[in-house]
C-alpha cells in the first residue's frame, strides 16, 4: 500500500530507533527509512543534527537513509496502536484455542 507506516524497532543492544517500515521478509528482517534514535546520548555516531519539533522535545534525525535489521538481533517491534486491529488478533487466538481443545 502506500500508506507509511513508522514503527520503532528495540535491538538487543539497547538501540532504539523510529523509522517508516518499507519491507519485511519471512525471516523478519526489517528495511526502514526516514530514521530517528531515540536514545542519541547513547549512540552519537548515528546523530547527524537536531531538528526542534516544538518548545519541549527535541527530534535526533538520524545520519544513515535506510537502516536493515536482521530479525534475529531485534527485541521488540513497536507498532502504532491504531494500527493494530484488537478483533482480529483475539479472533485468531480463539480459533488456535478451539483447535487445541
Amino acid at each position: 500500500t502506500d500508506k507509511k507506516l513508522r514503527i520503532t524497532l528495540e535491538l538487543k543492544n539497547g538501540l532504539e530507533i523510529s523509522g517508516v517500515l518499507t519491507h519485511v521478509d519471512a525471516n523478519l528482517n526489517f528495511n526502514v527509512t526516514d530514521i530517528i534514535v531515540t536514545d542519541p546520548e547513547r549512540f552519537p555516531q548515528l546523530v547527524r543534527f537536531l531538528a526542534m519539533m516544538n518548545r519541549n522535545n527535541i527530534l535526533y534525525i538520524a545520519c544513515i537513509k535506510e537502516f536493515v535489521c536482521e530479525g534475529s538481533v531485534i527485541r521488540y517491534v513497536r507498532l502504532p496502536e491504531k494500527e493494530i486491529d484488537i478483533e482480529l488478533i483475539e479472533e485468531a487466538c480463539r480459533k488456535e484455542m478451539i483447535e487445541r481443545a
